[in-house]
């Protein structure tokens, strides 16, 4: 039987496990925004949602892909609301968006995965192309854009080739 200090996060679709650290736990809930949860006591510490009168809350509930950085940051996915990040001490949110017309910006807001190459450069998969942020610049590429091309899944092997999951529309 689920832990009751775990609220009904069992019963959630769950996109994405994060473990930044030794004590806690971060849950990716599609629709339910993040969870943190303690996982020495096996209890919910903190629920990170979107407010829509607090601009540093989270952008969007869809939460899909987590990821940590060597900043001490956890970068959010979102699906609708962009790229995120908040600091692990804080629960305000900086958002990285798509800007109309503006190629230094993520591409596509409906993000579904991101992910880190050996230079800590991101690699954000959207439903029209990945965007690539380089680390050190800050600055933005994007691939596979304006083909209609969603892509789900990223990862990176031993040598640095990155490979992409495409959803497949017939």
């Amino acid at each position: 039987a689920p832990s009751r200090g775990l609220g009904d996060v069992y019963k959630r679709q769950v996109r994405d496990i994060l473990i930044p650290d030794s004590t806690s736990l971060w849950v990716a809930v599609d629709g339910g925004g993040i969870w943190i949860l303690d996982s020495k006591a096996c209890r919910v510490q903190q629920v990170i949602r979107e407010d829509v009168d607090k601009p540093s809350s989270l952008r969007g509930n869809s939460v899909y892909s987590l990821l940590a950085d060597n900043h001490n940051r956890i970068w959010v996915a979102t699906n609708g609301g962009g790229l995120q990040y908040t600091e692990t001490a804080s629960v305000d949110v900086e958002h990285l968006i798509h800007g109309i017309n503006n190629s230094q910006s993520l591409h596509n807001n409906e993000v579904n995965h991101i992910m880190a190459d050996s230079r800590g450069n991101l690699w954000i998969a959207t439903n029209d192309g990945i965007s690539l942020r380089n680390a050190n610049t800050l600055q933005w590429k994007q691939l596979y854009s304006g083909r209609q091309r969603a892509f789900l899944s990223l990862a990176a092997d031993k040598k640095g080739h990155i490979y992409a999951c495409l959803l497949y529309t017939s």
